[in-house]
């Protein structure tokens, strides 16, 4: 992060996308330590691995606590999400899902 800035480059930073449901706290505090409070986004996180079709609830749920213990942003998981390309009707359902949390 620093080297970047050093050099006039903006920097994001992209976070997990699988995480027990119980480390997304401290991996949120931990990443914005060690990244310099840049801006954090997750990749959901999808909190379990056996939800396929459901992975926008998945991300929905690890979303939530994400942002709740200091994501600044969060990336929509679709249903299709490890199944297959989402169609239209799977991003929308992974924007209101990602909405809700």
């Amino acid at each position: 992060t620093q080297r970047a800035w050093d050099v006039g480059v903006q920097v994001m930073i992209e976070g997990p996308g699988h995480m027990a449901i119980n480390e997304i706290e401290v991996n949120m505090q931990l990443e914005k330590r060690l990244c310099k409070g840049a801006p954090f986004y997750v990749l959901g996180p999808l909190v379990t691995d056996i939800g396929a079709a459901y992975d926008h609830i998945s991300g929905a749920i690890g979303g939530a606590v994400a942002a709740a213990s200091g994501a600044d942003m969060l990336c929509y998981v679709t249903p299709a999400e490890h199944l297959r390309l989402p169609n239209l009707e799977d991003v929308r359902e992974g924007i209101v899902a990602t909405k809700i949390a």
